[in-house]
Order: structure tokens, then C-alpha cells, then sequence
């Protein structure tokens, strides 16, 4: 009879118990790796600030090698390789160009130097633009 009666309750024991240990796991596994990272990051943040700058430099780095990788193996012509393959470094190098004087152009202002802001803006923006048209003019005399 107690068997009987006890024996409704086991689903519902399992799931719970299946809930507790599912919780358990995901406390463990987000100390295990969350606590670490907060750790190095609030004692050591130049240097996990480097660490995950690089990070990121390594996975930009392999999406552009990707893509230059699958691209030429799609593309027939020994041209058009070579046109694809100077735009897409022109293209990274003008972004991180623009990126680098924009961060220039950021930290004159939050330095208290809104007149070097401005110019280094207004430098970004003209190089890209330069840089944009003289990629374009050297991309279309490209020979096979």
C-alpha cells in the first residue's frame, strides 16, 4: 500500500532531482569559469584587457584569411584573384586606419581636448575617403 502510494511521487522526485543537479552543473561549470575571468579582470585589468585584444586581433585575422581563402579558390581567373584579393586588404587596412584615428579622435576628447577631437575626426574622414577613391583608381589598372 505505502509502495503504491510513494510510487506517483517518483516522477515527480526525478524531475525534481533531474532540476537540482541540472542547476548544480551550471553553478559549478559558471564558477569554475566565470569566477577566474572576474578575477584577472578586476586584479589585472591591462592585462586582460591585452589578453582579449588580442583575442579578438586573432579571430579578425582568421575571418579575413577565411574568406581570402575561399574566395580564391572560387574564383577562375588569375584578375580577378588579384583584384579581390587587393580590395579586401585595402578594405582592412582602411578600417583599421579609421578605427585607430577615431580612437585618437576619442581619447583627445575625453582627454579635455575637443579642438585635437575634431581634427583627428576630420582626418579620419578625409583619409578614408582619399584612401577609398586611390584604392578603387589602383584596383581597376590591375593586369592579369
Amino acid at each position: 500500500m505505502i509502495r503504491q502510494f510513494f510510487s506517483g511521487f517518483t516522477g515527480i522526485l526525478k524531475s525534481t532531482l533531474i532540476v537540482v543537479i541540472c542547476i548544480a552543473v551550471c553553478f559549478a561549470l559558471c564558477f569554475a569559469f566565470v569566477w577566474p575571468v572576474w578575477f584577472i579582470s578586476q586584479n589585472h585589468p591591462d592585462g586582460f584587457t591585452i589578453f582579449v585584444l588580442i583575442l579578438f586581433s586573432l579571430l579578425l585575422l582568421y575571418a579575413i584569411i577565411r574568406k581570402i581563402y575561399s574566395n580564391i579558390k572560387k574564383t577562375p581567373d588569375i584578375k580577378s584573384k588579384k583584384t579581390y584579393f587587393f580590395k579586401l586588404i585595402s578594405t582592412t587596412i582602411r578600417i583599421i586606419m579609421a578605427v585607430c584615428l577615431i580612437a585618437a579622435a576619442i581619447n583627445s576628447v575625453m582627454s579635455g581636448n575637443r579642438a585635437a577631437g575634431a581634427i583627428w575626426f576630420a582626418v579620419s574622414i578625409i583619409l578614408f575617403g582619399l584612401t577609398g577613391s586611390l584604392s578603387n583608381y589602383i584596383s581597376s589598372r590591375i593586369k592579369p
